[in-house]
């Protein structure tokens, strides 16, 4: 995150914000969520929760100005009392969570960040263009930002992933999944971001994870969307400290996962069967031929 503040500088900031039970959320913006600011910028925070009004603002804006030695001014605003639409609209779209429901994380669990919890594999992803693929038209998934765009004749990935948009309007609308799961041999181009948890069963786990999550403060771009890498690696990812709860997690998810893909398939069976009775029954009949026994014609 390209703010201006060290990790030592950051950290006591948070350190402050812990400190006040009220604070479910904090969310830096202004130039330095950014990236435009200068040498002697304010630090700009918003405090999100119920009871987190103006008073407790001012509170911690005395609390980071007076008893630390930080050396800026800083500008601590109620998420609830702001009243500008543009403003809201700012800190949703550019602003950056530097604190987020520690006060809610379950016994057992951590919170990190999913670059530390992953792999990625960006470097690998080779688009293709539309000419290009119908001249490769083959059997291996062909995927892009939220699904499969077409199929071709190779692969570059085999194994199980997670694929998250990186850039388009979808990260906003989030009409289509954001990270959906990519198995076996396939391929993917440059508007995915491909990940691996470093963790047994945890890429299945991100996948269901990131279904939910709200990353809208992590996306730039008014007028094309983007989630970057480097804004993707600092997204808060709360995770079981024990490996067995991951892969219960993990299995319960497989679980549902082998439930869909069966019924995906006897839907398809059923479908198919449903098509050759139809072309059977109607398929032989045509207009002035003698009706089937136990047949009758309305009009």
């Amino acid at each position: 995150m390209n703010n201006g503040l060290s990790d030592k500088q950051l950290k006591e900031i948070v350190n402050v914000l812990c400190q006040y039970k009220a604070v479910d959320k904090s969310v830096l913006f202004g130039s330095r969520a950014m990236g435009s600011y200068k040498k002697g910028s304010d630090v700009d925070i918003t405090i999100m929760g119920e009871n987190a009004d103006f008073t407790l603002a001012a509170k911690i804006k005395s609390h980071l100005e007076d008893d630390t030695y930080l050396p800026y001014f800083f500008d601590v605003i109620s998420y609830n009392t702001i009243k500008s639409d543009e403003l809201k609209e700012h800190i949703k779209r550019y602003g950056k969570t530097i604190l987020s429901g520690e006060n809610n994380i379950p016994n057992g669990w951590v919170e990190t960040t999913l670059g530390e919890v992953v792999d990625i594999f960006n470097q690998k992803r080779i688009p293709l263009s539309t000419k290009v693929r119908n001249k490769r038209k083959g059997i291996y998934p062909y995927y892009g930002a939220s699904n499969i765009v077409d199929f071709i004749d190779d692969y570059i990935f085999d194994g199980e992933y997670l694929l998250i948009s990186e850039d388009g309007e979808n990260l906003n609308t989030r009409n289509t999944p954001i990270a959906f799961i990519a198995k076996g041999k396939f391929w993917v181009n440059n508007h995915a971001h491909i990940v691996k948890g470093k963790y047994p069963h945890l890429t299945k786990y991100l996948g269901l994870y990131f279904s939910k999550l709200d990353i809208s403060a992590f996306i730039t771009g008014a007028v094309q969307p983007k989630l970057s890498k480097g804004n993707l690696v600092n997204i808060p990812i709360t995770i079981p400290k024990s490996i067995a709860e991951q892969k219960a997690i993990a299995q319960i998810l497989t679980a549902f996962d082998d439930k869909i893909e069966l019924l995906q398939a006897q839907n398809k069976t059923l479908e198919t069967t449903a098509q050759t009775i139809f072309k059977e029954w109607f398929g032989k009949y045509q207009i002035g031929d003698e009706l089937p026994e136990g047949w009758r014609m309305f009009q």
